[in-house]
């Protein structure tokens, strides 16, 4: 039989290892076993509030704009933009081609009225003597009373076409911009004149449908300008979209916006959605599963996984609408031990640890 030979390297690894014992004792390392050590929180009764941000311009909260009642040339352009103007005051005159049409029928209408009122005079005297008939008289009574009404027509019609071809400011304020000049040829279509009144200062912006149903008149408004917070509220909401943006528009009040020039630009920030005094919990011990999403409790040394049904959430809180109750322990650390049953530590604030 052949006697095992040892090599002289796996000698050599022999005698380190001898040695090594010696040195150290005989200490050989012993596995233990430790419980992951958690903190948790109660779940907190609280309002949480998501914000969107949009960009609104600041515009006069009384905007006219103008257009012709009638095509014509333009003979005379009395206004420019940046001027201020009062109500009533000549903008331009439009040479439509029908006031003098309009001028001769009234003319004509009011000499046939005066011919029938002054022989109704003369036929009412005849008539109290006796030298004319009830018959008679009485068609001279409706010829005077419709001569009456003809001229009243011509005359309204002949104020309308002077209206339409003098065209005049409708209110007080500054004209933002003006599109004609002197011979331009308009039409009813045109936009010729922009006013803006004198009044308040508001804030313009759009919303999606989304947006539009989430908020109400009356609703607070954060606006950002100049590195200044200023609280608007939303006065009037549109309830149909608009035919260019599809969005719709919305109003906003603003105690300063007087102070700041008519279209400045401001950042918004509008609540979007809300949650009022609901159960929350921090973000952070929000885990999911497949989607779901579940928080650990703890309950007596003993971790529990329990899911949850999810409201909104914001940066630090998320709103839980069922699952967990107030008074219940839910562990804010992660460990990878946490798991349904596991056994666990408790520490709250780094003082105290319970459950050992």
């Amino acid at each position: 039989m052949k006697k095992k030979v040892l090599l002289p390297g796996v000698i050599a690894v022999i005698l380190i290892a001898v040695i090594f014992v010696r040195i150290n004792g005989m200490k050989v390392p012993v596995k233990t076993d430790t419980l992951p050590v958690v903190e948790t929180v109660n779940p907190e009764v609280d309002t949480i509030e998501l914000y969107t941000s949009l960009i609104g311009t600041i515009v006069p909260e009384t905007v006219v704009r103008i257009s012709p009642e009638a095509s014509g040339t333009v003979t005379q352009v009395a206004a420019k933009a940046g001027d201020m103007v009062q109500q009533g005051q000549l903008l331009c005159v439009i040479d439509t081609n029908k006031v003098q049409n309009a001028k001769n029928t009234m003319d004509n209408a009011k000499v046939t009225y005066k011919e029938a009122h002054d022989t109704l005079g003369r036929m009412s005297v005849l008539y109290q003597s006796g030298a004319v008939s009830e018959q008679d008289y009485q068609g001279y009574v409706n010829s005077a009373k419709k001569s009456e009404i003809a001229y009243k027509q011509a005359k309204e019609e002949y104020e309308n076409q002077v209206s339409y071809s003098n065209i005049k400011s409708p209110i007080s304020g500054t004209i933002e911009s003006c599109s004609i000049e002197q011979f331009d040829k308009v039409s009813t279509s045109d936009q010729i004149f922009v006013i803006s009144g004198e009044g308040n200062k508001i804030i313009s912006t759009s919303l999606t449908e989304k947006l539009q149903r989430s908020v109400k008149p009356g609703d607070l408004v954060i606006v950002e300008e100049d590195r200044n917070n200023l609280q608007g509220t939303i006065s009037e909401i549109s309830g149909m979209a608009d035919d260019k943006t599809g969005l719709f528009n919305i109003k906003i009040q603003l105690a300063d916006a007087n102070e700041l020039s008519a279209g400045t630009s401001v950042k918004l920030s509008l609540c979007s959605e809300r949650a009022d005094q609901v159960i929350t919990v921090p973000v952070d011990s929000v885990y999911y599963e497949n989607s779901k999403p579940y928080v650990y409790t703890y309950d007596n040394g003993t971790v529990h996984k329990i899911f949850v049904e999810a409201g909104i959430y914001d940066s630090s809180r998320m709103e839980v609408k069922e699952g967990i109750q107030k008074n219940m322990d839910v562990i804010t650390t992660w460990s990878p031990e946490l798991y349904e049953g596991a056994k666990a530590l408790i520490m709250n604030s780094g003082e105290e640890i319970k459950g050992e």
